[in-house]
């Protein structure tokens, strides 16, 4: 970039009153499939259940109301069951409490407070490793060990994480237990960092901010559930593996990246410089170069996450087909060679091809169904939720 880069406030009057159109986003995933969840009441019911439960503000329940969470939940995660798809929801009206309880409280523009968020910083991390019953190093508590560390948090969004931590522990092993924290970990790390050059009055660079985003987007911990969405468990090798560290990664840039596209306008006008079209639209002025360019780094990021899928399903899957003697042929080798018996997750779970093809059966039915069957209960998740104030943004 020629010459010293403009000052946040510059930038941010530069931008002011631009026009800028958003291209359509759709040809970007050519070819890209798009269930949706059929059991969104579940959804509903979670967020009614916050509604009526808690004590919120009247700007988090218009929020809550209107963030149409129940499409969100059920397009993120279209496999889940219904009472997983509960326990999910949860979790992100947990993230989004989170969010706007600490975050926008003592980590947005005018708000700093960095002790107070290195405080919150401290808490929420400590509090999500014991409510995943890990240690400083991801280690399970024995009985031996004196059983679980005691869990207590005097922030009552924090606290909120209580039950789904007990969901998680049911649910995940050890090692998913960890990614999870480990993608809150860079979650807070994000935000630290975004705080950090805010205080000192730096605009960030494009480097910069393409470093901490991957946190401040949340995606990464949204991604940690997926194993829970469909009830399975990869082998540590596979996770560990370029080829899925590849797609974890650039799913979280096409993510955060598309969001940056979408809440521009919502971002720019409260003054939150950090955006992509922003910061690249700050080398000429013009928001409109910045979209443009920004759309283009999401091409590039959707071509290399698609390379990483194939390369993927090059090592670790092979596609089995019975012949008509009966017998299993295969078709490619992965260094997993599963059959889709094989490929199963925990409890028989069906494998995510039978999952796409009894989809969209599902959905058509689903009505006819929920109609019939009754309500569950609500998990009582939120335990300490009552009497904080937030915004969900």
């Amino acid at each position: 970039m020629a010459g010293a880069p403009p000052s946040r406030s510059s930038l941010l009057s530069t931008l002011h009153h631009q026009s800028i159109r958003i291209p359509p986003l759709a040809p970007l995933f050519p070819n890209w499939p798009n269930p949706i969840n059929p059991h969104q009441s579940a959804v509903t019911s979670v967020v009614s259940h916050v509604l009526s439960t808690h004590n919120l503000t009247p700007a988090v329940e218009i929020k809550l109301q209107r963030a149409n969470l129940t499409l969100l939940v059920a397009s993120w995660f279209p496999f889940a069951s219904a009472q997983t798809l509960k326990d999910i929801a949860y979790f992100v009206c947990w993230m989004y409490m989170v969010d706007d309880a600490i975050i926008d409280k003592v980590s947005w523009p005018g708000l700093d407070n960095a002790a107070a968020f290195d405080a919150a910083y401290e808490e929420l991390l400590e509090f999500v490793r014991g409510s995943l019953q890990l240690d400083g190093h991801g280690e399970e508590h024995t009985a031996e060990e004196g059983g679980e560390k005691p869990t207590s948090s005097g922030n009552p969004a924090i606290a909120s994480f209580q039950g789904i931590g007990i969901v998680m522990v049911e649910r995940y092993s050890v090692a998913q237990r960890q990614r999870f924290y480990d993608a809150c970990k860079v979650t807070m790390d994000g935000y630290r960092t975004e705080q950090r050059l805010r205080i000192a009055e730096r605009m960030p660079s494009w480097e910069e901010y393409w470093g901490y985003r991957e946190g401040s987007s949340c995606i990464r911990m949204c991604i940690a559930m997926v194993e829970l969405e469909i009830g399975s468990e990869l082998p540590e090798e596979a996770m560990a593996s370029d080829e899925l560290q590849g797609v974890w990664k650039e799913t979280v840039i096409v993510c955060w990246l598309t969001n940056d596209v979408v809440s521009a306008k919502k971002e720019l006008g409260e003054g939150f410089i950090e955006n992509a079209v922003a910061l690249l639209g700050a080398e000429t002025g013009r928001g409109q170069d910045g979209m443009d360019r920004t759309m283009g780094v999401i091409r590039e990021a959707v071509g290399r996450f698609e390379d990483y899928a194939r390369r993927t399903e090059g090592r670790f899957c092979v596609v089995r087909e019975k012949a008509g003697n009966g017998h299993v042929k295969g078709s490619g080798r992965g260094d997993l060679g599963l059959t889709e018996e094989e490929g199963k997750g925990k409890d028989n779970h069906p494998s995510v091809s039978e999952q796409v093809k009894s989809l969209e059966a599902r959905n058509r039915d689903m009505k006819r169904q929920e109609a019939q069957a009754p309500e569950e209960t609500p998990r009582p998740y939120s335990l300490n939720m009552n009497n904080y104030e937030a915004k969900v943004g």
